[in-house]
């Protein structure tokens, strides 16, 4: 198992973990980077509400 393997089954646990001791489920947002690396991010319903009102806006 390679070591980015590895890293992405430990984020998963800790992000399931999460949802079950949080009451409020968070939103998976993912993200490339710079260097083209997927990122996982988390954020609230509200946050994701305003991104998507601001890209709306863009259009």
């Amino acid at each position: 198992m390679t070591t980015t393997q590895i890293q992405a089954r430990y984020a998963k646990k800790m992000f399931n973990q999460l949802i079950k001791e949080v009451a409020v489920k968070p939103i998976t947002y993912e993200i490339v980077d710079a260097n083209h690396r997927a990122q996982a991010v988390l954020i609230s319903y509200q946050d994701w509400q305003q991104y998507q009102s601001l890209l709306a806006q863009k259009k």
